[in-house]
């Protein structure tokens, strides 16, 4: 029977605060629960470097814990996330970031995973054109990572890759194309209430530059 209410008490604020982070570190999915953030994740070197410290810290006080102290259930939880836990660090110390896209998976993907996210409020907007603004800065990082990656032979088999071809919401982001054109900007002609259709008019010609912005540079 556990016998220390600190230790669950500890446990449980340690994985909840580190959830939170960890949700901050990288881009917007699908969840709809979650407000539109106004920016996407820094993933450059010392950024990565502070996620392995941030995890690796996080395992110390994980292992401070007495696992017989806790709860079954959250025994349970421990056996699952401390083991979590290690494959991140492992991801970071062996740098899988520098392998940001394979034949499933790729970096970009995200963005479009936010734009078919419901949007709310005026803010949610206006979050999502500072995210536009944001992505040649993401790009050119991710980028970075990816030549880090083949100086030293890492990258997806050539088999999983062919066939592989640039999504057209990429391949339609240049100077050349109209904002109303571009896949991602539905999220502005989508508009709903209580956004007007004269702001979102408002909206989309900034979505226009925030598109336009140095991605030729990509």
């Amino acid at each position: 029977m556990w016998q220390d209410a600190g230790c669950q008490c500890r446990f449980q604020a340690l994985y909840s605060a580190e959830w939170k982070w960890r949700e901050e570190q990288f881009a917007d999915g699908e969840d709809s629960q979650k407000p539109i953030s106004n920016h996407l994740p820094k993933v450059d070197p010392v950024t990565q470097q502070s996620r392995l410290k941030y995890w690796e810290d996080l395992l110390t006080k994980l292992d401070a814990i007495p696992r017989e102290q806790l709860s079954p259930q959250e025994q349970i939880n421990y056996d699952i996330y401390r083991p979590q836990i290690q494959v991140l660090i492992a991801n970071q110390r062996f740098r899988d970031f520098e392998m940001p896209a394979n034949a499933d998976t790729t970096f970009w993907t995200d963005l479009g995973y936010t734009a078919r996210r419901p949007y709310r409020t005026l803010q949610d907007y206006k979050n999502w054109i500072a995210q536009m603004r944001d992505v040649p800065r993401y790009f050119h990082e991710q980028m970075d990572e990816m030549r880090a990656g083949l100086k030293r032979g890492l990258t997806p088999p050539r088999v999983t890759m062919e066939g592989v071809t640039v999504p057209s919401q990429l391949s339609r982001m240049s100077l050349r194309k109209r904002a109303c054109s571009i896949p991602l900007s539905k999220t502005c002609r989508a508009y709903r209430p209580p956004i007007r259709p004269r702001c979102a008019q408002r909206l989309l010609r900034p979505f226009a530059m925030s598109c336009s912005l140095r991605m030729s540079g990509c």
